[in-house]
């Protein structure tokens, strides 16, 4: 059986590197080249929260962290990082409450703007509560701001999302048998990504002691820090039931140094997100090997 090599650009890393264009990935060699910038995967959301202006700092950091939290919660990668370069960037600006309004503290304009500048949505929040609270800044108005914004925030995120891709009548069962060589806990992260990923494509993911159509098994290499800089690259190995390796998925980019030397968060959901499709690709391709006729058939 021919072996299946497709090449994922982790483009959602590149702000990481803190530096210039991401660089154009090279082909594996004997493998089509896949290009997968993840702004044209809209299953690969990712937002990045930043604080919302006009807000004392302390409110305007804890109300962004409570978003992103609430949206990890709901599945959707999203981080505070202003060096995460996501999929979706959500902006807010304070807004003081007209005077004949009451019971407003204030309202906040949100904004999610896709990487090309587009405005993706928009809508104007009314936060209850205090005015005074408001005004100085209490943190407690952040679970108020979290919850009020993060509904309409997903509703437009999901709007963004295709379809859901019809279930197969008979689910691939996937064994994600382990990733080595990330630093941080970006072993365990990427695990958990990629078994995610391949759920939303359909898959029925088993346990270690479970039967499986297929194995996937990830390894994570990083070049010495060099300039402030590190190459990293990510391989996606596709085994089949009969311990055949069957193709792979390969994942690199440049990113600053020692980056992902903490927790990954929505780095890793990213990472999973895009590699997904590569990765049901290789199957694809090799039950569409398996069924064809042979020549002199």
């Amino acid at each position: 059986m021919r072996h299946s090599s497709i090449l994922v650009s982790i483009v959602a890393l590149g702000a990481l590197a803190a530096c210039g264009p991401v660089p154009r990935p090279f082909a594996h060699q004997g493998g089509p080249e896949r290009s997968n910038p993840l702004i044209e995967v809209p299953a690969g959301l990712a937002v990045r929260v930043d604080p919302p202006r006009g807000l004392k700092p302390g409110l305007a950091r804890t109300a962004a962290e409570e978003i992103a939290r609430r949206l990890e919660k709901a599945e959707v990668p999203a981080t505070t990082d202003p060096a995460f370069s996501a999929s979706f960037v959500l902006a807010g600006v304070a807004l003081p409450p007209a005077g004949a309004e009451t019971g407003l503290a204030g309202k906040i304009r949100w904004r999610l703007t896709a990487p090309s500048g587009d405005v993706m949505f928009e809508f104007v929040q009314l936060v209850r509560g205090s005015r005074q609270r408001w005004e100085e800044g209490d943190p407690a108005l952040a679970r108020v701001i979290g919850s009020g914004a993060v509904g309409p925030i997903l509703g437009s995120i999901r709007g963004a999302e295709p379809a859901a891709a019809e279930t197969p009548a008979v689910l691939r069962r996937v064994r994600v048998a382990g990733v080595s060589g990330a630093p941080g806990d970006g072993d365990t992260a990427l695990v958990g990504a990629v078994r995610r990923a391949l759920l939303r494509h359909g898959a029925r993911i088993v346990g270690a002691d479970g039967e499986s159509d297929y194995q996937i098994v990830g390894q994570v290499d990083l070049t010495p820090p060099a300039g402030g800089r590190q190459d990293i690259t990510i391989r996606w190995v596709v085994i089949g039931a009969d311990g055949s390796e069957l193709g792979d998925v390969v994942q690199r980019n440049t990113i600053r140094a020692g980056a992902l030397d903490r927790p990954w968060g929505a780095v890793a959901g990213v990472i999973g997100t895009a590699a997904g499709p590569g990765i049901i690709e290789v199957m694809d391709k090799a039950e569409a090997a398996k069924s064809a006729p042979r020549p002199g058939r």
